[in-house]
């Protein structure tokens, strides 16, 4: 299972429109989604510390903690 989201692992993924980032994660590295012009939804653990503002490049029209 996944545990970290690597320092920019997704960065300048244009075609990425949606993440759900599974419970397992602890943590996103720097600029992991930046650039991701398309990203429009975000889905995220309520555990992992991760903020509307990991995800600077364009403002997200869904971002949803889940528990």
């Amino acid at each position: 299972s996944i545990m970290e989201i690597g320092n920019g692992a997704f960065e300048y993924c244009e075609a990425l429109e949606e993440i759900h980032i599974p419970k397992t994660v602890a943590s996103i590295g720097n600029n992991a989604f930046s650039g991701c012009k398309k990203l429009r939804s975000v889905k995220l653990p309520d555990q992992l510390n991760a903020h509307q503002n990991d995800f600077p490049e364009r403002p997200i029209g869904s971002f949803v903690v889940v528990s």
